[in-house]
Order: C-alpha cells, then structure tokens, then sequence
C-alpha cells in the first residue's frame, strides 16, 4: 500500500512539471495568434476608423482631402492607402436586414455588403495583412492579379468575393465540386416599409472565395456570424438603391495606411502625430498596429520571464522529491529485491525495472498534463 502512495505522488509531481511545461509553451502559441489577429484586424500599419451617426445615416472619417493631401506629400514613408464603407445594413435606419440567398431562395445567409476601393488587398498583403485565396476565376486573374482590382472591372461590377463557407453554402460548385464563377445567386435588401417590408433582389456573381482576409471575418468553415462580401463602390451604390445616388455619397468606416518597412521609429512617430493632429476634435479614431503589438511583445516577455522562473523551481522541487521518493521506494522493498537477488535475477534486470517505471510514470504524467490542459487554451 505505501508503495502504491509513493508511486501515486510521483505520478503527481511529474503531472505538475508537465502541466507547467505545457502552460508556458501553450501561452506562446496563444500570443502568437494573439498577435496573427491583430494584424490581420488591422490590416496594415495605421487604421484610421469611424463609427459616427447622425441621424441614423453613418457619417464618413473626417478631413478626409486634408488626410489625402498630407499623405501624397509622404511618399516613400506612406507608399499608399486604402478605403472600406460601412456594411450595407448600417446605412440607413429603414435597411432591416441584408441577406444572400441561393436562385432557389432556401437558404437565407446575413451579409455585410462592404465597399472596397481598388488596392484593398494589395494594400493589406504587403502591409502584412492575412489574405488566403481559397479559389478565384483564372481567366480575371491572369489579366488582372489583385482581386480587389478585379471588382473594377465589367464582370466585377456584378460580383462580389465571398467568404469561401459560402461556395458550398450556397451550392456555386460546378458539376465536378469546383467554384462556379458565372453561378448567380441573389442579395436581396429589406426596408422597413408600411404596410409591409419592400424587399428588393439584385442577382450577383462570385468573383472569388477567400479562406481568411484582413480586418473582416472571411473563413472556410461553418459560422453563425454575418459575414462579409466586398463589391466595388459603384456596385454598392447600386445594391444601396435610392440611398445612395453616387459613390461621393458613399460613407467610409475605415481608411487603411501602408507604411514603407524601412521607416524610422522617428519618422513614423512624426507621422502618427501629424494624421493625430490634422484628425483633432474629431471622432475619427487612429489605430496604431505595431504600437498594439508592442504592448503584446512586453506583455509576453514578462509572462515567459515569470513562466521559466516558476518551472525551474517546480523542475528543482519535483527533482529532489522523486529522488527521494525514489530512494524511499527501492529502501521498502530492500527485501524483495534480496529475494529476486537469491533467485539469480541480475542487477541489470533489477536496474530495467526501475528505469521502466520512471518511464511509464513520466509518459503518463505528460499525457494527462497535455489532457487536462489543452481545454483552457484561448484561441
């Protein structure tokens, strides 16, 4: 029985030293996709965001000719910039509700039609934004290789890239399982009206499907969420029907800066203060990405500094208690090993034993470890 107690407190020192083990490797993989959501939520280095209503009708970011006159003078600090609407469905409070659905109208799917600007991509790939390509039309994209870009054109204003979920959502596969680029499906926008909601249908095409994106929600698996589905202005403008009679009218949400990768520290402080200051006494909010993920870096240096402290002295406490553990077990069993000796079992088998044990209880322990922890892992 006291053996049985000794070997069951091995078993738990080592389940500790694993359990911490796992901890601290775990939470570098946690601030790794900490920081892999940041930048692509960002998009790129400078985010500029509204989130501004009057009236019930979104108002775009402010000073933005002031902002284009300034940044055109900062070439190669600002190489270029970008620009995202409000989703459809906040552009007007009689908008109830903004919906894709299959030409068989089954299977109804929330979107949030968004209005991208020609270098929308191209600006997030190169400002480190996450962009995977789960299928795109090759005859577009051998003439045109932004995809963004590709909204601009005559196929492109009838399209919109789509979340690649919805290729199979919404049944636009051909006959052999691939995307179906010329497959139309409908968008269809609600308006609160009396004596009953108008609803108005606009049939679209897929441009392409993306697994992950910048800023917005794009995935390839199944979600509950509203999901995003980028069109060109003049596309939006005509989804918005009477609400929008051009694209000046369109308001913008987001404004998206690269900046040139070889910049000073200075230089992009100087930067961040003078788009700070021509955006004073404005609502306009700046988002500075490395700035973010500088608070990250220190958060985790000091994390791990205290992580690698608390698992050497539970490394140090653990040695010396299996090795006294260890010690007391082969002293208990003094006699049986003398009869094993008496029966002509060698020292070597004897020593197999041991070793054996040690790594059984090590291996289970490090299992469990990883077992009972992997639940609390935030992704």
């Amino acid at each position: 029985m006291y053996i049985k107690v000794i070997s069951c407190a091995k078993s738990t020192l080592f389940f500790l030293v694993y359990w911490f083990i796992d901890f601290m490797c775990l939470n570098h993989i946690n601030f790794f996709f900490i920081t892999i959501r940041t930048i692509a939520k960002g998009g790129t280095s400078i985010q500029l965001y509204s989130s501004n209503y009057v009236n019930g009708r979104p108002i775009s970011i402010d000073n933005i000719p002031a902002l284009e006159i300034f940044l055109a003078t900062q070439y190669p600090d600002v190489l270029d910039w970008a620009y995202a609407s409000y989703p459809l469905h906040f552009l007007s409070n009689s908008i109830s509700n903004v919906q894709l659905y299959n030409l068989g109208q089954i299977v109804p799917l929330g979107v949030s039609v968004i209005a991208v600007s020609p270098n929308f991509l191209d600006v997030m790939t190169t400002g480190k934004g996450v962009v995977t390509v789960g299928a795109s039309d090759d005859t577009l994209s051998a003439q045109y290789p932004s995809l963004s870009e590709q909204l601009y054109t005559l196929k492109g204003m009838h399209s919109m890239i789509l979340p690649s979920y919805w290729e199979s959502a919404l049944a636009l596969t051909d006959v052999e399982g691939n995307a179906n680029f010329t497959a139309p499906f409908l968008v269809t926008v609600t308006y609160n009206t009396q004596p009953l909601p108008t609803i108005q249908r606009y049939p679209i095409q897929p441009l392409a499907f993306l697994d992950s994106g910048p800023t917005f929600r794009f995935t390839k698996y199944p979600s509950s969420r509203r999901l995003p589905g980028l069109v060109s202005f003049p596309t939006y403008t005509f989804l918005s029907g009477h609400l929008t009679s051009s694209v000046r009218q369109v308001p913008i949400q987001y404004m998206y800066i690269q900046v040139n990768a070889n910049i000073t520290s200075t230089g992009y402080r100087n930067l961040i203060n003078s788009i700070q200051t021509i955006l004073q006494n404005t609502a306009t909010i700046v988002n500075d990405i490395p700035a973010q993920l500088q608070g990250f870096a220190s958060a985790r240096d000091v994390l791990n500094l205290v992580f690698e402290i608390a698992t050497l002295l539970t490394m140090l406490i653990t040695l010396f208690s299996l090795n006294s553990c260890m010690y007391t077990n082969i002293l208990e069993q003094t006699k049986e090993l003398g009869v094993l000796r008496a029966l002509g079992v060698r020292k070597t088998i004897l020593f197999r034993i041991y070793i054996y044990e040690a790594f059984v209880l090590t291996f289970s322990a490090g299992l469990f470890g990883v077992r009972f922890f992997s639940p609390y892992i935030i992704f």
